[in-house]
């Protein structure tokens, strides 16, 4: 992925390089080899890089000149799905990064040391591939309560502050949540959209009618949830009761990415290339 910020965008290699850039004219302030190649979006936070690598580890980057600030090295287990969530930015202080483990972690910006670690889910089972319980899914911060999912295991609300699970659900996902003031959506491994209830984590309903889809994860919008497919269609679906209000064609190759809401519209980049801007009427 792409990181921007402080004047910088930030982008990764097949080679494990991280590259930074000056926003303003693409020169290249530096470059510094990773551990492992970047497979998630880094951040920039209070002059420091947070990247996320495929090994399990995240590191935190002087934004001038790359050097090594702190590193948090969780490991990673034997079998993983490729792809990991993006470290995502509480406050000013704290960083959040879920793991292939199905551990979340919460360490500080400027010096990586860590706060609380809670399990969104525990692997079950006896073989490498029953065990899988990656965060791949971006996850989503509202107040001080986190909200994560993850692959074969829950949906889980969590105290942003403490690491104190609130709330968990079985669900499994690797294409992530949005969420609104009052509710939850998420996009589950066979492409069924599920509507929870935000503060009691109580599944209110689930729209199957795009099963095997390969759905992008939703994102929320007015009166609505949308989200893209294989096909390259945006569907639009009811936030009250789920049910399908339409579709759009937009790229042929299909989605992979999460739509992007500003204001009210939604943007969408396909797979071939096309980007899109819907306003929903």
């Amino acid at each position: 992925g792409v990181g921007a910020g402080d004047g910088l965008l930030i982008v990764g290699n097949n080679r494990g390089e991280i590259i930074v850039l000056d926003a303003d004219n693409g020169t290249v302030k530096w470059q510094k080899e990773l551990s492992s190649v970047m497979l998630s979006a880094p951040l920039v936070q209070d002059n420091v890089i947070i990247v996320r690598t495929g090994d399990g580890r995240v590191f935190g980057l002087n934004a001038g000149n790359g050097n090594q600030i702190w590193v948090y090295d969780r490991g990673v287990p034997v079998l993983t799905l490729r792809g990991n969530s993006s470290p995502l930015i509480g406050g000013r202080e704290l960083i959040f990064t879920g793991f292939d483990s199905g551990k979340v972690a919460a360490v500080g910006v400027q010096h990586g040391r860590l706060l609380w670690e809670a399990n969104a889910s525990v692997p079950r089972g006896r073989s490498d591939l029953e065990r899988l319980v990656d965060i791949d899914g971006n996850m989503v911060l509202i107040g001080r309560v986190l909200y994560v999912v993850t692959y074969q295991g829950r949906i889980v609300a969590i105290d942003a502050l403490e690491g104190e699970i609130l709330w968990a659900k079985e669900m499994s996902s690797y294409a992530g949540i949005s969420a609104n003031e009052r509710y939850i959506y998420v996009t589950d491994s066979d492409s069924n959209l599920w509507s929870v209830d935000r503060v009691s984590g109580k599944m209110l309903w689930k729209q199957d009618k795009l099963a095997y889809r390969k759905l992008t994860a939703p994102v929320s919008i007015g009166e609505y949830v949308l989200v893209g497919d294989f096909e390259g269609y945006v569907h639009i679906i009811s936030q009250q009761d789920g049910e399908l209000i339409g579709r759009e064609k937009i790229d042929g190759d299909g989605f992979h990415v999460q739509p992007q809401v500003d204001g009210n519209t939604v943007y969408i980049y396909g797979n071939g290339g096309n980007l899109a801007a819907l306003q929903i009427n």
